[in-house]
């Protein structure tokens, strides 16, 4: 995923706010800011994460930098993006656990006007 870089907070552990370009089929919008941070996998190995702030770019930088000794404290450890995750909701951001693949729109009904089947909820990246 390809995002512009709007400021570099630290580079070990890695901590970068990031605003998406937007997709032509609107699955992203342009300007949305993220955090980008890294998380320590269990095995050793780290994994760069990213949680979206619901804040227009220069309010979610001035968060992060009201912030920015929690947010490293965090960045680069075992369960980063939960952590990450539930300090978000305690500010009431919108936020969302997905693993493994975007969050998909659900469909209502299929083209014949039917109901849309049920996925069983395991299925479906539930957080």
């Amino acid at each position: 995923m390809s995002m512009k870089l709007v400021k570099r907070f630290s580079a070990q552990p890695l901590l970068e706010l990031r605003s998406d370009y937007g997709s032509a089929d609107g699955r992203t919008v342009a300007n949305r800011p993220y955090v980008w941070f890294e998380e320590m996998l269990e095995d050793g190995t780290t994994k760069r994460r990213m949680k979206v702030i619901n804040l227009p770019v220069e309010q979610a930088i001035g968060f992060v930098e009201v912030y920015l000794d929690r947010f490293l404290a965090i960045s680069g450890q075992v369960g980063a993006r939960q952590q990450i995750h539930d300090f978000l909701k305690l500010f009431e951001f919108d936020v969302r656990s997905t693993v493994g693949r975007p969050r998909l729109p659900v469909a209502t009904e299929t083209a014949t006007g039917e109901p849309a089947p049920v996925a069983p909820q395991d299925a479906v990246g539930a957080a």
